[in-house]
C-alpha cells in the first residue's frame, strides 16, 4: 500500500525540480533579454554631436543625425559642409549636457553652451535608428537663414566664403529657395546684389554677421527687385521709387 505514495511523492519531486529549473533559467536569461531590448546610452551620442559642431566638423555631426524636414522650412542643405561650419566667424564653446529624458526609443536632451560670449540653451530630440540600433539626432543644432529681395526672390549669397551649390540636395521641397540650413554658429554672409535694383531706402548691408540658433529662421531682406522686374505693391503701398511710380 505504500507504493502509490512513493509514486506520488516522486511525481511531486519531479514537478518541483522542473519548476525550480524554470525559475533558475528565467532568472539567468530574462535580464539578458530585457537588456537586449534597452536602447544604448544616449549621452555619448549627444556629446559626440556637440563636439563635432564645436570643432566645425559638419560631416561628423551629420553622421549622427537624421534631420526632421518639418522644422527646416524647406531649406537647402548646400551649406551643411565642413568648410562652411569650419569657416564660421564663431562656433559654440563649453557645450555640455544638462539633462536627459529617455522614453523607449525616443529621448529629449537639454544642452547648454556659449556662442559669441552669450550663454545659450537648447533641447535636442533623438530617436533610435532601428537598423543601426544607434541614437540619431532628429532636432539638433540647426537653424535656417533666408536671404531674399522685396518680392521673396532668392538673392545669391556667399556664407563663410562659400557659394552654395544650386544642385545640392535639400530637405523638403526647396527648388530655387532663398533659405539655407546651417549649424548653430555666427556666419559672415555676403549678398551678391549685382543683379538687383536697390531701393533708395534700403538699409540692409550687403555683408553682415548672422547668428544661427537652433530652430530659428533668420531673415535677411533687401529692399530690392531683380533688374527689369516691376516694384511690388506691399501692404497696399506702391514701392516703386521712380517719379513715375510716385505719381501713380
Amino acid at each position: 500500500m505504500a507504493r502509490p505514495v512513493k509514486v506520488v511523492v516522486g511525481v511531486l519531486a519531479t514537478l518541483l525540480a522542473l519548476v525550480v529549473a524554470g525559475v533558475v533559467l528565467a532568472v539567468a536569461v530574462l535580464p539578458g533579454l530585457l537588456a537586449a531590448d534597452e536602447p544604448p546610452p544616449v549621452r555619448p551620442v549627444v556629446e559626440a554631436y556637440l563636439e563635432a559642431v564645436a570643432a566645425g566638423d559638419a560631416e561628423a555631426a551629420l553622421a549622427l543625425s537624421q534631420p526632421d524636414a518639418s522644422g527646416l522650412d524647406g531649406a537647402s542643405t548646400a551649406l551643411l559642409r565642413d568648410d562652411v561650419l569650419g569657416g564660421a566667424r564663431e562656433r559654440l564653446t563649453g557645450a555640455r549636457v544638462t539633462g536627459e529624458e529617455v522614453v523607449g526609443t525616443s529621448a529629449t536632451v537639454t544642452v547648454a553652451y556659449t556662442l559669441a560670449g552669450a550663454p545659450q540653451e537648447a533641447e535636442l530630440r533623438l530617436r533610435v535608428d532601428e537598423d543601426a540600433q544607434e541614437w540619431r539626432v532628429l532636432l539638433g543644432l540647426l537653424g535656417t537663414v533666408r536671404v531674399e529681395g522685396l518680392s521673396g526672390d532668392a538673392v545669391p549669397v556667399e556664407v563663410a566664403g562659400v557659394v552654395p551649390d544650386p544642385d545640392a540636395d535639400c530637405i523638403g521641397q526647396c527648388a530655387g529657395t532663398p533659405a539655407y540650413t546651417l549649424f548653430t554658429a555666427v556666419y559672415d554672409v555676403r549678398a551678391d546684389l549685382s543683379g538687383f535694383e536697390l531701393h533708395p531706402h534700403n538699409e540692409t548691408p550687403a555683408e553682415q554677421a548672422v547668428t544661427v540658433l537652433p530652430g530659428t529662421a533668420e531673415r535677411v531682406r533687401y529692399l530690392a527687385v531683380p533688374v527689369g522686374d516691376e516694384w511690388p505693391v506691399v501692404n497696399g503701398t506702391d514701392t516703386d521709387p521712380s517719379p513715375e511710380g510716385a505719381e501713380g
